[in-house]
């Protein structure tokens, strides 16, 4: 099963479009000038995915996102991967 299958958009799409008030707030807030990649990220986490589903619908190494996740939790000021998701939920909801 592909991002197609599970988000309806593409892997290329998916950071543009990725919820109308994600994208209104991104501009001031901490997900500005993230990559396309953290972008999915954030994205996939704020819709309850898990790490291994992340891994797999992006195409990552374990290593590479425990990498992009760090550097998230970072630019969010989250202590773990948890702190993150509920940062994302907070901010932008849960759709």
């Amino acid at each position: 099963m592909g991002l197609d299958d599970i988000t309806g958009r593409s892997i290329g799409t998916l950071e543009p479009d990725c919820g109308a008030a994600m994208t209104k707030q991104a501009a001031d807030g901490p997900a500005r000038c993230l990559s396309p990649a953290c972008r999915d990220v954030l994205y996939l986490l704020g819709r309850g995915k898990t790490t291994a589903q992340i891994a797999d619908l992006l195409h990552l190494s374990p290593d590479e996102l425990d990498n992009l996740i760090a550097l998230l939790q970072e630019r969010f000021g989250a202590a773990d991967a948890h702190g993150l998701r509920v940062r994302i939920i907070l901010t932008w909801g849960h759709e």
